[in-house]
Protein backbone atom coordinates (compact mmCIF):
# COMPACT_ATOMS: atom_id res chain seq x y z
CA UNK A 1 0.00 0.00 0.00
CA UNK A 2 1.48 3.57 -0.84
CA UNK A 3 1.30 6.24 0.99
CA UNK A 4 -1.31 8.62 -1.05
CA UNK A 5 -3.11 5.40 -1.19
CA UNK A 6 -2.72 4.85 3.03
CA UNK A 7 -3.72 8.77 3.56
CA UNK A 8 -6.55 8.63 1.05
CA UNK A 9 -7.84 5.66 3.28
CA UNK A 10 -6.96 7.72 6.53
CA UNK A 11 -8.97 10.24 5.24
CA UNK A 12 -12.24 8.27 3.90
CA UNK A 13 -12.29 5.96 7.21
CA UNK A 14 -12.41 9.39 9.64
CA UNK A 15 -14.43 11.66 7.37
CA UNK A 16 -17.51 9.97 9.12
CA UNK A 17 -16.33 11.29 12.65
CA UNK A 18 -17.01 14.68 11.35
CA UNK A 19 -21.10 14.97 11.02
CA UNK A 20 -21.25 12.20 14.91
CA UNK A 21 -19.56 14.87 16.45
CA UNK A 22 -21.33 17.51 14.94
CA UNK A 23 -24.52 15.14 15.94
CA UNK A 24 -23.03 15.40 19.49
CA UNK A 25 -23.79 19.56 20.66
CA UNK A 26 -27.33 19.51 19.60
CA UNK A 27 -28.75 16.33 20.84
CA UNK A 28 -27.03 16.39 23.92
CA UNK A 29 -26.87 20.03 25.07
CA UNK A 30 -29.44 21.99 22.79
CA UNK A 31 -32.06 19.30 22.54
CA UNK A 32 -32.71 19.25 27.24
CA UNK A 33 -33.35 22.94 27.05
CA UNK A 34 -35.17 22.87 23.76
CA UNK A 35 -38.27 20.50 24.64
CA UNK A 36 -37.98 21.98 27.83
CA UNK A 37 -39.40 25.18 26.55
CA UNK A 38 -42.19 23.38 24.89
CA UNK A 39 -45.33 23.88 26.37
CA UNK A 40 -46.72 20.11 26.25
CA UNK A 41 -43.28 19.25 27.76
CA UNK A 42 -41.15 21.11 30.59
CA UNK A 43 -38.36 20.88 32.29
CA UNK A 44 -39.27 17.72 34.90
CA UNK A 45 -40.85 15.76 31.67
CA UNK A 46 -37.94 16.67 29.36
CA UNK A 47 -35.54 15.29 31.77
CA UNK A 48 -37.49 12.19 32.74
CA UNK A 49 -37.85 11.58 28.93
CA UNK A 50 -33.98 11.88 27.75
CA UNK A 51 -33.07 9.93 31.08
CA UNK A 52 -35.04 6.93 29.95
CA UNK A 53 -34.35 6.79 26.54
CA UNK A 54 -30.37 7.30 27.35
CA UNK A 55 -30.61 4.27 30.13
CA UNK A 56 -32.20 2.22 27.19
CA UNK A 57 -29.36 3.54 24.78
CA UNK A 58 -26.66 2.20 27.72
CA UNK A 59 -27.41 -1.62 26.93
CA UNK A 60 -27.22 -1.45 23.48
CA UNK A 61 -23.92 -0.45 22.66
CA UNK A 62 -22.24 -3.43 24.55
CA UNK A 63 -25.29 -5.41 22.81
CA UNK A 64 -24.37 -4.66 18.71
CA UNK A 65 -20.47 -5.17 20.00
CA UNK A 66 -21.26 -8.68 21.47
CA UNK A 67 -23.18 -8.95 17.97
CA UNK A 68 -20.78 -7.80 15.70
CA UNK A 69 -18.23 -9.86 17.28
CA UNK A 70 -20.18 -13.43 17.48
CA UNK A 71 -21.58 -13.43 13.55
CA UNK A 72 -19.10 -14.62 11.25
CA UNK A 73 -20.74 -12.55 8.84
CA UNK A 74 -19.57 -9.45 10.96
CA UNK A 75 -17.12 -7.96 8.51
CA UNK A 76 -19.43 -8.23 5.47
CA UNK A 77 -22.55 -6.98 7.58
CA UNK A 78 -19.98 -3.33 8.63
CA UNK A 79 -21.32 -1.39 5.56
CA UNK A 80 -25.09 -2.10 5.97
CA UNK A 81 -24.98 -2.16 9.20
CA UNK A 82 -23.87 1.84 9.28
CA UNK A 83 -26.17 2.39 6.15
CA UNK A 84 -29.09 0.93 8.23
CA UNK A 85 -28.11 2.99 11.28
CA UNK A 86 -27.49 6.56 8.97
CA UNK A 87 -31.17 5.99 7.99
CA UNK A 88 -32.25 5.62 11.15
CA UNK A 89 -30.67 8.46 13.01
CA UNK A 90 -31.48 11.02 10.24
CA UNK A 91 -35.23 9.68 9.80
CA UNK A 92 -35.17 10.54 14.28
CA UNK A 93 -33.75 13.51 13.89
CA UNK A 94 -35.87 14.98 11.57
CA UNK A 95 -39.10 14.29 13.89
CA UNK A 96 -36.61 15.10 17.49
CA UNK A 97 -35.14 18.37 16.06
CA UNK A 98 -38.54 19.50 14.41
CA UNK A 99 -41.29 18.68 16.22
CA UNK A 100 -45.16 19.53 15.74
CA UNK A 101 -46.47 21.93 17.79
CA UNK A 102 -48.34 19.43 19.99
CA UNK A 103 -45.41 17.30 21.27
CA UNK A 104 -45.07 15.24 24.33
CA UNK A 105 -42.72 13.75 26.54
CA UNK A 106 -43.64 10.59 24.80
CA UNK A 107 -42.78 11.85 21.45
CA UNK A 108 -39.84 13.20 22.59
CA UNK A 109 -38.71 9.71 24.49
CA UNK A 110 -39.66 8.06 20.92
CA UNK A 111 -38.07 9.65 18.93
CA UNK A 112 -34.54 10.10 21.47
CA UNK A 113 -34.48 6.21 21.03
CA UNK A 114 -34.81 6.29 17.56
CA UNK A 115 -31.70 8.75 16.88
CA UNK A 116 -30.03 7.10 19.61
CA UNK A 117 -30.52 3.83 18.63
CA UNK A 118 -29.07 4.71 14.70
CA UNK A 119 -25.97 6.63 16.22
CA UNK A 120 -25.09 3.38 18.11
CA UNK A 121 -25.82 0.80 14.98
CA UNK A 122 -23.28 3.78 13.21
CA UNK A 123 -20.50 4.38 15.74
CA UNK A 124 -20.34 0.75 17.12
CA UNK A 125 -19.02 -1.09 14.59
CA UNK A 126 -17.34 2.15 12.99
CA UNK A 127 -15.24 2.38 15.74
CA UNK A 128 -14.17 -1.84 15.67
CA UNK A 129 -13.64 -1.07 12.04
CA UNK A 130 -10.39 1.71 12.89
CA UNK A 131 -9.00 -0.69 15.17
CA UNK A 132 -9.25 -3.87 12.45
CA UNK A 133 -8.31 -1.60 9.80
CA UNK A 134 -4.61 -2.26 10.27
CA UNK A 135 -2.43 -4.11 12.47
CA UNK A 136 0.44 -1.95 11.89
CA UNK A 137 1.00 -0.62 15.93
CA UNK A 138 1.91 2.61 15.03
CA UNK A 139 -0.36 3.15 12.24
CA UNK A 140 -3.08 1.91 14.50
CA UNK A 141 -2.32 5.72 16.18
CA UNK A 142 -2.70 7.54 12.94
CA UNK A 143 -5.92 6.04 12.46
CA UNK A 144 -7.60 7.38 15.74
CA UNK A 145 -5.94 10.39 14.98
CA UNK A 146 -7.47 11.13 11.52
CA UNK A 147 -10.95 9.97 13.39
CA UNK A 148 -10.57 12.73 16.27
CA UNK A 149 -9.37 15.06 13.68
CA UNK A 150 -12.29 15.09 11.98
CA UNK A 151 -14.22 15.40 15.43
CA UNK A 152 -12.86 18.41 16.45
CA UNK A 153 -13.79 19.64 13.48
CA UNK A 154 -17.39 18.83 13.40
CA UNK A 155 -17.86 19.90 17.11
CA UNK A 156 -16.05 23.28 15.82
CA UNK A 157 -18.25 23.61 12.96
CA UNK A 158 -21.23 23.44 15.01
CA UNK A 159 -20.47 25.33 17.75
CA UNK A 160 -19.71 28.09 14.96
CA UNK A 161 -23.47 27.38 13.27
CA UNK A 162 -25.19 30.17 15.55
CA UNK A 163 -22.69 32.47 14.57
CA UNK A 164 -23.50 31.81 10.76
CA UNK A 165 -26.87 31.61 11.00
CA UNK A 166 -27.15 34.29 13.34
CA UNK A 167 -29.41 32.05 15.22
CA UNK A 168 -27.98 32.42 18.66
CA UNK A 169 -31.28 32.87 20.74
CA UNK A 170 -33.52 30.90 19.14
CA UNK A 171 -33.53 27.67 20.40
CA UNK A 172 -36.17 26.32 17.36
CA UNK A 173 -34.02 28.01 14.24
CA UNK A 174 -30.86 26.99 15.58
CA UNK A 175 -32.29 23.09 16.02
CA UNK A 176 -33.93 23.31 12.47
CA UNK A 177 -30.04 24.94 11.15
CA UNK A 178 -28.82 21.64 12.85
CA UNK A 179 -30.97 19.04 10.96
CA UNK A 180 -30.45 20.60 7.97
CA UNK A 181 -26.84 20.67 8.28
CA UNK A 182 -26.74 16.67 9.47
CA UNK A 183 -28.88 15.66 6.12
CA UNK A 184 -26.24 16.96 4.35
CA UNK A 185 -23.17 15.81 6.30
CA UNK A 186 -24.24 12.42 7.54
CA UNK A 187 -25.17 10.73 4.44
CA UNK A 188 -22.11 12.39 2.42
CA UNK A 189 -19.87 11.10 5.43
CA UNK A 190 -20.83 7.61 5.72
CA UNK A 191 -20.91 6.61 2.14
CA UNK A 192 -17.68 8.12 1.95
CA UNK A 193 -16.36 6.22 4.29
CA UNK A 194 -18.44 3.07 2.66
CA UNK A 195 -17.51 2.96 -0.61
CA UNK A 196 -13.06 4.41 0.28
CA UNK A 197 -12.32 2.80 3.32
CA UNK A 198 -10.82 -1.14 2.70
CA UNK A 199 -11.95 -4.01 4.09
CA UNK A 200 -10.53 -6.04 6.93
CA UNK A 201 -9.66 -9.61 5.68
CA UNK A 202 -13.14 -12.09 6.70
CA UNK A 203 -12.77 -13.56 10.20
CA UNK A 204 -13.90 -16.42 12.17
CA UNK A 205 -17.10 -15.74 14.49
CA UNK A 206 -16.47 -16.26 18.23
CA UNK A 207 -17.72 -16.14 22.30
CA UNK A 208 -16.49 -12.69 23.70
CA UNK A 209 -16.51 -13.75 27.22
CA UNK A 210 -15.55 -9.97 27.70
CA UNK A 211 -16.84 -9.57 31.18
CA UNK A 212 -14.59 -12.91 32.40
CA UNK A 213 -12.31 -11.58 30.26
CA UNK A 214 -12.32 -7.91 32.03
CA UNK A 215 -12.04 -9.95 35.59
CA UNK A 216 -8.90 -11.92 34.55
CA UNK A 217 -7.11 -9.95 32.94
CA UNK A 218 -4.85 -7.09 34.67
CA UNK A 219 -3.98 -4.95 31.62
CA UNK A 220 -7.76 -4.97 30.43
CA UNK A 221 -9.43 -3.84 33.90
CA UNK A 222 -6.69 -1.13 34.25
CA UNK A 223 -7.10 0.36 31.35
CA UNK A 224 -10.78 0.04 31.19
CA UNK A 225 -10.76 1.91 34.43
CA UNK A 226 -8.20 4.63 33.12
CA UNK A 227 -10.17 5.12 30.51
CA UNK A 228 -13.25 5.83 32.47
CA UNK A 229 -11.64 8.10 35.35
CA UNK A 230 -10.46 10.54 32.36
CA UNK A 231 -13.73 10.58 30.75
CA UNK A 232 -15.26 11.33 34.37
CA UNK A 233 -12.56 13.82 34.25
CA UNK A 234 -13.05 15.75 31.04
CA UNK A 235 -16.74 15.33 31.49
CA UNK A 236 -17.00 17.52 34.83
CA UNK A 237 -16.22 20.76 33.74
CA UNK A 238 -17.72 20.03 30.34
CA UNK A 239 -20.90 19.71 32.07
CA UNK A 240 -20.31 23.22 34.36
CA UNK A 241 -18.57 25.64 31.66
CA UNK A 242 -21.59 27.57 30.84
CA UNK A 243 -22.09 28.04 34.90
CA UNK A 244 -18.70 28.74 35.61
CA UNK A 245 -17.80 31.57 32.90
CA UNK A 246 -21.12 33.17 33.75
CA UNK A 247 -20.66 32.88 37.24
CA UNK A 248 -17.04 33.38 38.49
CA UNK A 249 -15.36 35.02 35.31
CA UNK A 250 -18.67 36.86 34.70
CA UNK A 251 -17.89 36.51 30.57
CA UNK A 252 -20.59 34.58 28.89
CA UNK A 253 -20.25 36.42 26.03
CA UNK A 254 -16.45 35.04 25.54
CA UNK A 255 -17.79 31.56 25.52
CA UNK A 256 -17.33 31.14 22.08
CA UNK A 257 -13.29 32.42 22.21
CA UNK A 258 -12.61 30.00 25.01
CA UNK A 259 -14.08 27.28 22.86
CA UNK A 260 -12.90 28.36 19.93
CA UNK A 261 -9.50 28.13 21.34
CA UNK A 262 -9.64 25.24 23.31
CA UNK A 263 -10.64 23.16 20.41
CA UNK A 264 -8.12 24.73 17.58
CA UNK A 265 -5.30 24.17 19.95
CA UNK A 266 -6.07 20.46 20.27
CA UNK A 267 -6.27 19.72 16.09
CA UNK A 268 -3.10 21.84 15.96
CA UNK A 269 -1.13 19.78 18.89
CA UNK A 270 -2.40 16.86 17.27
CA UNK A 271 0.49 16.15 14.82
CA UNK A 272 2.91 16.73 17.70
CA UNK A 273 1.87 13.92 19.95
CA UNK A 274 1.56 11.21 17.22
CA UNK A 275 5.42 12.21 16.75
CA UNK A 276 5.86 12.42 20.24
CA UNK A 277 4.26 9.05 20.86
CA UNK A 278 6.68 7.18 18.33
CA UNK A 279 9.53 7.92 20.43
CA UNK A 280 8.18 7.61 24.37
CA UNK A 281 5.22 4.66 23.06
CA UNK A 282 1.52 5.08 23.24
CA UNK A 283 0.64 4.71 27.21
CA UNK A 284 3.51 7.51 28.67
CA UNK A 285 2.48 9.69 25.73
CA UNK A 286 -1.21 9.65 26.50
CA UNK A 287 -0.36 10.09 30.84
CA UNK A 288 2.11 12.99 29.68
CA UNK A 289 -1.12 14.89 27.76
CA UNK A 290 -2.77 14.21 30.85
CA UNK A 291 -0.05 15.57 33.21
CA UNK A 292 -0.21 18.85 31.29
CA UNK A 293 -3.86 19.38 31.32
CA UNK A 294 -3.88 18.88 35.13
CA UNK A 295 -1.09 21.54 35.34
CA UNK A 296 -2.60 24.17 33.31
CA UNK A 297 -6.13 23.23 34.62
CA UNK A 298 -4.92 23.59 38.70
CA UNK A 299 -4.67 27.77 37.18
CA UNK A 300 -7.96 27.89 37.44
CA UNK A 301 -8.20 28.65 40.90
CA UNK A 302 -6.90 31.69 40.53
CA UNK A 303 -8.99 33.77 38.33
CA UNK A 304 -11.71 35.62 39.14
CA UNK A 305 -13.84 38.08 37.59
CA UNK A 306 -12.69 39.46 34.34
CA UNK A 307 -9.87 37.15 33.63
CA UNK A 308 -10.44 36.38 30.06
CA UNK A 309 -7.36 36.14 28.86
CA UNK A 310 -5.88 34.05 31.57
CA UNK A 311 -8.41 31.93 30.90
CA UNK A 312 -8.47 32.01 27.34
CA UNK A 313 -4.31 30.41 28.13
CA UNK A 314 -5.66 28.03 30.37
CA UNK A 315 -7.67 26.90 27.60
CA UNK A 316 -5.12 26.59 24.78
CA UNK A 317 -2.82 24.47 27.12
CA UNK A 318 -5.54 21.94 28.69
CA UNK A 319 -6.91 21.88 24.70
CA UNK A 320 -3.62 21.12 23.25
CA UNK A 321 -3.89 17.75 24.74
CA UNK A 322 -7.64 17.38 23.95
CA UNK A 323 -7.24 15.25 20.19
CA UNK A 324 -4.54 12.93 21.78
CA UNK A 325 -6.27 12.40 24.22
CA UNK A 326 -8.82 10.37 22.42
CA UNK A 327 -6.90 9.28 19.71
CA UNK A 328 -4.41 7.31 21.64
CA UNK A 329 -6.86 5.62 24.29
CA UNK A 330 -8.64 4.31 21.40
CA UNK A 331 -5.46 3.09 19.69
CA UNK A 332 -3.74 1.42 22.93
CA UNK A 333 -7.55 -0.55 22.98
CA UNK A 334 -7.08 -1.83 19.75
CA UNK A 335 -3.73 -3.45 20.86
CA UNK A 336 -5.43 -4.73 23.69
CA UNK A 337 -7.90 -6.29 21.21
CA UNK A 338 -5.64 -7.98 19.04
CA UNK A 339 -3.76 -9.38 22.55
CA UNK A 340 -7.23 -10.45 23.55
CA UNK A 341 -7.50 -12.24 20.25
CA UNK A 342 -4.05 -13.48 20.41
CA UNK A 343 -4.18 -14.95 23.90
CA UNK A 344 -7.61 -16.70 23.70
CA UNK A 345 -8.61 -16.74 19.74
CA UNK A 346 -11.31 -14.96 20.45
CA UNK A 347 -12.34 -12.26 18.69
CA UNK A 348 -13.71 -9.02 21.07
CA UNK A 349 -13.03 -5.81 19.12
CA UNK A 350 -16.74 -4.90 18.60
CA UNK A 351 -17.14 -6.10 22.36
CA UNK A 352 -14.46 -4.15 23.37
CA UNK A 353 -15.80 -0.46 21.85
CA UNK A 354 -19.53 -1.33 22.43
CA UNK A 355 -18.39 -1.24 26.30
CA UNK A 356 -16.01 1.91 26.29
CA UNK A 357 -19.03 3.57 24.85
CA UNK A 358 -21.12 2.55 27.41
CA UNK A 359 -18.41 3.78 30.07
CA UNK A 360 -18.15 6.97 28.34
CA UNK A 361 -22.02 7.80 28.35
CA UNK A 362 -21.64 6.61 32.08
CA UNK A 363 -19.10 8.86 32.76
CA UNK A 364 -21.08 11.48 31.58
CA UNK A 365 -24.19 10.87 33.50
CA UNK A 366 -21.70 10.27 36.55
CA UNK A 367 -20.42 13.67 36.13
CA UNK A 368 -23.46 15.37 35.93
CA UNK A 369 -24.88 13.33 38.68
CA UNK A 370 -21.74 14.41 41.01
CA UNK A 371 -21.56 17.93 40.18
CA UNK A 372 -24.91 19.20 39.99
CA UNK A 373 -26.14 17.76 43.21
CA UNK A 374 -23.28 19.14 44.96
CA UNK A 375 -23.92 22.66 43.89
CA UNK A 376 -27.55 22.60 44.50
CA UNK A 377 -26.63 21.63 48.18
CA UNK A 378 -24.63 25.02 48.48
CA UNK A 379 -28.23 26.94 47.56
CA UNK A 380 -26.63 27.83 43.47
CA UNK A 381 -28.72 28.61 41.34
CA UNK A 382 -28.50 29.37 36.89
CA UNK A 383 -29.26 32.99 36.33
CA UNK A 384 -29.19 34.08 40.28
CA UNK A 385 -26.04 36.38 41.50
CA UNK A 386 -23.55 34.28 43.32
CA UNK A 387 -21.61 34.06 47.00
CA UNK A 388 -18.22 34.34 47.40
CA UNK A 389 -18.67 30.71 48.51
CA UNK A 390 -21.11 29.17 45.73
CA UNK A 391 -18.20 30.55 43.20
CA UNK A 392 -15.52 28.77 45.57
CA UNK A 393 -17.48 25.87 45.43
CA UNK A 394 -18.01 25.91 42.00
CA UNK A 395 -14.58 26.41 41.62
CA UNK A 396 -13.40 23.72 43.10
CA UNK A 397 -15.72 21.36 41.51
CA UNK A 398 -15.23 22.73 37.76
CA UNK A 399 -11.26 22.36 38.24
CA UNK A 400 -9.63 20.87 41.37
CA UNK A 401 -12.29 17.74 41.33
CA UNK A 402 -11.39 16.79 37.58
CA UNK A 403 -7.45 17.13 38.55
CA UNK A 404 -7.42 15.02 40.73
CA UNK A 405 -9.76 11.95 38.90
CA UNK A 406 -7.08 12.67 35.56
CA UNK A 407 -3.98 12.63 37.90
CA UNK A 408 -5.45 9.23 39.14
CA UNK A 409 -6.04 8.21 35.28
CA UNK A 410 -2.65 8.98 34.49
CA UNK A 411 -1.03 7.12 37.60
CA UNK A 412 -2.97 3.95 35.82
CA UNK A 413 -1.62 4.72 32.35
CA UNK A 414 1.93 5.45 33.16
CA UNK A 415 2.77 1.26 33.59
CA UNK A 416 0.75 -0.36 31.18
CA UNK A 417 2.90 -3.19 29.94
CA UNK A 418 1.56 -3.58 26.47
CA UNK A 419 4.20 -1.95 24.44
CA UNK A 420 4.79 -2.28 20.29
CA UNK A 421 8.08 -5.26 21.30
CA UNK A 422 5.37 -7.00 23.37
CA UNK A 423 2.94 -7.15 21.01
CA UNK A 424 5.31 -8.60 18.33
CA UNK A 425 6.08 -11.65 20.66
CA UNK A 426 2.90 -12.48 20.93
CA UNK A 427 2.15 -12.36 17.55
CA UNK A 428 5.33 -14.42 16.70
CA UNK A 429 4.30 -17.29 19.26
CA UNK A 430 1.43 -17.41 17.42
CA UNK A 431 0.70 -20.86 16.19
CA UNK A 432 0.72 -21.79 12.50
CA UNK A 433 -2.57 -23.52 12.92
CA UNK A 434 -4.46 -20.26 14.18
CA UNK A 435 -2.88 -18.67 11.60
CA UNK A 436 -4.74 -20.91 8.90
CA UNK A 437 -7.81 -20.79 11.04
CA UNK A 438 -7.67 -17.22 11.18
CA UNK A 439 -6.52 -15.06 8.59
CA UNK A 440 -6.27 -11.60 10.51
CA UNK A 441 -3.44 -13.49 12.89
CA UNK A 442 -0.32 -13.33 10.78
CA UNK A 443 2.81 -13.74 12.84
CA UNK A 444 4.51 -10.71 12.92
CA UNK A 445 2.69 -8.26 11.05
CA UNK A 446 4.26 -5.23 10.84
CA UNK A 447 7.05 -6.43 9.25
CA UNK A 448 5.06 -7.68 6.49
CA UNK A 449 3.24 -4.87 6.23
CA UNK A 450 3.90 -2.66 3.31
CA UNK A 451 7.05 0.07 3.75
CA UNK A 452 4.81 2.87 3.10
CA UNK A 453 2.00 1.63 5.70
CA UNK A 454 4.98 1.19 8.31
CA UNK A 455 6.09 4.63 7.84
CA UNK A 456 2.94 6.05 8.40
Amino acid sequence: MSIAHWRRSLLAYGVTALPLAALGLPLYVFLPAFYAGLPEVGLAVAGIAILLARSLDVFTDPLVGYWYDRNRWGNRLRRPLMLVGALLLLFGISRLFVPPADAGGVYLFLWSLVSYTGWTLISVPYLAWGAELTEAYHARTSVTVAREAFTILGTILMIALPLLTGHTDELALLMRDAAWLLYLLLPTAVLITLLATPAPAQRRATAPGYLRALLEDPLLRRLSLAFFSNSMANAIPASLIILYVETVLQAGTSLPLFLGAYFFSGLLALPLWQALARRLGKARTWALSMLLASAAFVGVLGLGPGDVAGFTVICLLTGASLGIDMALPASIQADVAEQQRLVSGQHRTGTLFGLWSLLTKLALAVAVGIAFPLLSATGLESGRTATSMQQLWLTLLYALLPVTIKLHATWLVWRLPLTESELLTLRDSARSPERSDDEIVPADTDRLRPVAERRV
